[in-house]
């Protein structure tokens, strides 16, 4: 559903504003779904059994998110959405200034052997290195390319995650491609 939804969630923004034919009714159809079915079902990779699972799942869902609260006008989902943004990024992208091991999500708390083996257990923590690096690069890939999606299309509403503090983000990404 997350990586379908990043797709079409885009079209849609793009026809919203630039088809004049599209009906309002039809357009008002489109929020709909997009509220009452993409976007629960998306909310449910952040609790129960799908809490921790691989990171790029989390990042693909933060993007759909994001560009659903984007097309609905949701600006409360949208600030609960940067905030996810910001807690996915520490936990999936290690800084040495993290300590000696990677930071957790907001939901999902691991012990030390728990987060080792969540990162395939490397054989050192180095910057830039991703909760993925160690299983394969696809999947790393995937989950870098949601990240960056998800801070062009919040760029584009105003708000430059790039430059976000709280999760040292630039720093995060930059040493995550020199990776």
């Amino acid at each position: 559903a997350s990586w379908s939804a990043t797709l079409f969630t885009r079209a849609a923004e793009i026809v919203k504003y630039t088809y004049a034919d599209w009906p309002q009714s039809e357009k008002n159809k489109v929020t709909k779904l997009f509220s009452e079915q993409y976007y629960p079902d998306i909310s449910r990779m952040f609790s129960g059994s799908y809490a921790c699972y691989n990171k790029n799942w989390h990042a693909s869902a933060i993007e759909a998110m994001l560009n659903i609260t984007v097309f609905n006008k949701n600006t409360d989902l949208f600030n609960g959405t940067i905030k996810k943004w910001q807690s996915l990024v520490p936990s999936y992208i290690y800084l040495s200034s993290d300590g000696s091991r990677p930071k957790n999500a907001s939901w999902c708390s691991y012990n030390d052997s728990q987060i080792n083996a969540h990162w395939n257990n490397p054989n050192s923590y180095v910057d830039g290195l991703t909760q993925e690096s160690c299983r394969d690069f696809e999947h790393t890939a995937y989950g870098l390319a949601a990240i960056i999606n998800t801070a062009e299309t919040a760029k584009l509403q105003g708000i430059d995650l790039y430059q976000d503090n709280s999760s040292n983000s630039q720093m995060r990404i930059v040493k995550a491609m020199e990776l």
